[in-house]
């Protein structure tokens, strides 16, 4: 099959028409589809029927290769193709023997179609097959790659749009192989991933595509195909309905009997393996899990209380540790005024393609578009720098747990990268840099238990480079996990020493002891929900969610109970142990396989809390 594609768009940059758009029949014994215009064949179809010859890819939907038996074409010479394979090689040939003579049309332009042809194979059709594939079903639906393959479709269809108002057809002022190939490839992917909004902001491709369907040329080359002479495609053998149990029989089945049968019914497990493919697999941990649920908007999660319930243990342990270091918790506004947001222009640089922005209110455009927080620098330094006078207002310590939105294109992923997300961030100012040095170690150390102690997730702390460091900081340590599944590293917080850039930006200074002006030291440091999204990569395995003990939100304890069989020799070894877990009892799907050694006396019953 990859063999086939491959010939397919080699031949596709020379393939073109004949000026009168003679109708190419197809060659005998060879399997063509069955297409109406311009509904939904994609461009490798349309190609080989320009060809002469109709390709055989429908033929083999159902045809997993899994029979003892080949499918067989029978061509009117009598010649015998045996194998899925084989068949698509040899209707290709055919193809190109039957393609040998087309010239371009006479009103158009040869390089003009090359060029178009090329572009629809190399940048428009996978956009296209991704996003028209997952939206059917065909495809597994994968949020990131979905939203990358809509964006690039959207900037093909741009340059499809600008080009026709240039010229009527994109090789000139009549329909080219190009034309019908790109038409082909676009037509489903208007009718299925392009919403009205997106079709208005394309005119000319709109009524480029309405010309072509209607185009009388265009329909004799893409009317109705005939079938081959004849494919014969093997069946699998049928399997052995289970011989029904007598009455008796069902009341001595061993417990657990029909587990399988239940499983299927009610669609519980995973249907993908890590190994195989991880972000499948990911995906249908956290929904199978019970963690999230996908909303309307893309890239936009909802949290479910068994996530929230994770979250929360983290909080309460990060919020108990930095109130022993006296940081005092707050809460800002989530809006930022255009000016704020643009007076660190180095800063929010790195920002800046993310942020969302709020222009209307209800029917009315605002007079100043509003910022949603993509973080809170600009949005609380200006109050610091009225906050701090003198150096007895100093240290300022303050800490918020808030959401921020970020307004991701780059393969939004639940937990790991959504465009609205919780976290707190912390933002400190100190009167000397000794001072923002020895907190910035003391946070990175407080994240650091966070992954080690609490979701058992091993990390390396260290120091960014300056390339990587947080804009407008002065450096930036961060705590790095390792995701064995998909063999990344994955940054899971980051705690920045600022320097004195954006005292310097806001004029954050006060009067120091001897009576003169100084600017602050500052220092700021955050985690996020991507916490769950770390921990559930690197201990899920195939047979779904396994939770740290820490976070698990629903408890139990199992003890071992000696019978009269036992040894007195077991018995000694049992005397005194239990295991117990934090993480079981999945709401709907899982058990949790980690448990850890605790003391209890044997005579106690099997407790479950």
């Amino acid at each position: 099959m990859d063999a086939f594609a491959e010939a397919i768009d080699d031949q596709m940059a020379r393939v073109s028409l004949a000026p009168a758009f003679a109708r190419a029949e197809p060659l005998k014994g060879a399997a063509v589809l069955y297409a109406k215009d311009l509904d939904g064949s994609d461009a490798a179809r349309l190609l080989a029927k320009l060809c002469g010859v109709g390709v055989t890819t429908q033929m083999f939907k159902k045809y997993t290769g899994a029979c003892k038996t080949s499918p067989v074409l029978v061509a009117a010479s009598g010649e015998t193709v045996e194998g899925a394979t084989e068949i698509l090689e040899w209707t290709l040939d055919k193809a190109k023997a039957g393609n040998a003579s087309v010239t371009h049309p006479d009103a158009c332009d040869a390089n003009e179609i090359d060029r178009w042809v090329t572009f629809e194979r190399d940048v428009m059709r996978t956009p296209v097959l991704t996003s028209v594939g997952m939206l059917s079903g065909t495809i597994a639906m994968d949020e990131g790659a979905f939203e990358a393959a809509r964006a690039a479709l959207a900037d093909a269809a741009s340059e499809t749009n600008a080009r026709l108002g240039r010229s009527r057809f994109l090789a000139g002022d009549a329909p080219s192989a190009a034309d019908i190939v790109v038409a082909a490839t676009l037509f489903p992917a208007f009718a299925k991933a392009l919403d009205p909004a997106a079709r208005d902001a394309l005119p000319n491709v709109v009524r480029f595509m309405e010309e072509m369907a209607a185009h009388e040329d265009v329909k004799a080359v893409m009317g109705k195909l005939r079938m081959c002479d004849m494919i014969r495609m093997p069946k699998a053998k049928a399997a052995k309905a289970p011989k029904e149990k007598k009455a008796d029989d069902a009341t001595k089945s061993a417990p657990g009997a029909g587990k399988a049968e239940r499983k299927k019914e009610t669609g519980l497990g995973l249907s993908t393996k890590r190994n195989e493919d991880f972000g499948a697999w990911y995906s249908q941990v956290v929904v199978a899990g019970d963690l999230i649920d996908y909303y309307d908007i893309s890239g936009c999660y909802i949290l479910k209380p068994w996530a929230y319930a994770q979250w929360e243990y983290l909080k309460e342990f990060f919020d108990r540790e930095i109130k022993e270091l006296e940081v005092e918790n707050c809460y800002f506004p989530m809006f930022v005024s255009a000016s704020r947001l643009e007076a660190e222009k180095d800063h929010i640089e790195d920002f800046a393609p993310e942020v969302a922005w709020v222009t209307r209110s209800g029917n009315t455009d605002l007079e100043v578009p509003i910022a949603v927080r993509p973080t809170s620098e600009t949005v609380m330094y200006p109050h610091y720098a009225q906050w701090i006078r003198s150096h007895r207002d100093l240290p300022l310590r303050l800490n918020q747990w808030c959401n921020v939105v970020r307004w991701e294109f780059k393969h939004p992923t639940p937990f790991i990268r959504s465009r609205e997300f919780l976290w707190q961030e912390g933002h400190t100012a100190y009167s000397s840099k000794a001072e923002c040095d020895v907190e910035v170690r003391q946070i990175l150390e407080l994240y650091r238990r966070v992954y080690e102690e609490y979701l058992a997730v091993p990390v390396v702390p260290g120091k960014k480079s300056e390339k990587e460091k947080f804009a407008g900081g002065d450096y930036t340590t961060t705590v790095e996990a390792y995701v064995p599944g998909s063999g990344r590293g994955v940054q899971g917080a980051t705690s920045h020493c600022l320097g004195q850039n954006f005292a310097k930006m806001f004029n954050i200074e006060y009067e120091d002891a001897k009576g003169g002006r100084s600017l602050v030291w500052q220092n700021s440091w955050g985690f996020t929900t991507r916490t769950l999204g770390v921990m559930c990569m690197v201990h899920g395995d195939d047979d779904g969610l396994v939770l740290p003990p820490k976070v698990a939100p629903v408890q139990a304890i199992v003890i071992p109970i000696p019978n009269s069989k036992l040894s007195d020799e077991v018995k000694q070894k049992m005397d005194g142990t239990c295991y117990f877990t934090r993480a079981v009892a999945f709401p709907t799907v899982f058990l949790a396989t980690t448990f850890l050694p605790a003391k209890c006396s044997i005579s106690m019953s099997i407790i479950a809390i």
